[in-house]
């Protein structure tokens, strides 16, 4: 059986005004995510959770549905968005899903291959938990940090290694994750002990925080149209 999909985007964003919202190519940057999960053919439903009208709106002129608006108490900067998710699933009974995939609102450049092959992985995997990752560009076990006006290695035993002998990191790449519903109403404080992984190569995908990410994102996904 197909899964649901679900996207969280809230009002009130700080660094990029109306983010999930502002125009990306001449569309709203949620239309994205919701038109690859809508044309891919993998989600039974598509949801969105939000605290804002507009946005309501707009996640449904393009065939997303919200069920209803986020309790404004939810909807705040010190929320994480797993205790948003454990109430949409408890509001909207989706407890009996056996799992959910979450996509994030600015992941423009997801593509349905992407979402295929990790649908699949976890299916096949057996895992409780599968996030989207990229590994770092450059190695923060070489970062350096401002002191007094000067310029120190944070870790000074790692100064004199060439990257290629220190081992490799990742980040969240801001894509998509999926989970096992029983999983996430656990509510554990950290990543579940049996977490797997889609890794996201270099420039496939850009996480939106601030305007530097939004211009390089709008780069990347116009070459890609191109």
């Amino acid at each position: 059986m197909k899964p649901i999909c679900i996207i969280a985007a809230r009002s009130g964003s700080k660094r990029i005004k109306n983010k999930n919202i502002i125009r990306v190519l001449g569309k709203p940057i949620i239309s994205y995510p919701i038109s690859i999960a809508k044309k891919s053919n993998l989600f039974k439903k598509i949801l969105v959770t939000t605290d804002s009208e507009k946005i309501k709106k707009v996640s449904e002129k393009y065939g997303a549905f919200v069920p209803s608006l986020r309790k404004k108490k939810l909807a705040k900067d010190n929320v994480g968005l797993q205790e948003v998710l454990i109430d949409f699933i408890k509001s909207n009974n989706l407890s009996k899903e056996n799992y959910l995939v979450f996509l994030y609102a600015t992941a423009i450049l997801v593509n349905s291959n992407m979402l295929r092959k990790a649908i699949f992985k976890f299916k096949k995997s057996g895992c409780d938990f599968l996030i989207g990752i990229q590994e770092f560009k450059s190695s923060p076990l070489r970062a350096l940090r401002i002191k007094r006006n000067l310029v120190k290695f944070k870790n000074e035993k790692n100064s004199k290694k060439n990257t290629e002998g220190l081992e490799k990191l990742y980040h969240d790449a801001g894509t998509f994750f999926i989970f096992k519903t029983k999983t996430i109403m656990k509510s554990p404080k950290k990543l579940p002990r049996n977490t797997s992984y889609y890794l996201h190569k270099k420039f496939e995908v850009c996480d939106i925080d601030d305007v530097e990410d939004l211009n390089l994102a709008k780069i990347l996904l116009k070459n890609k149209q191109c």
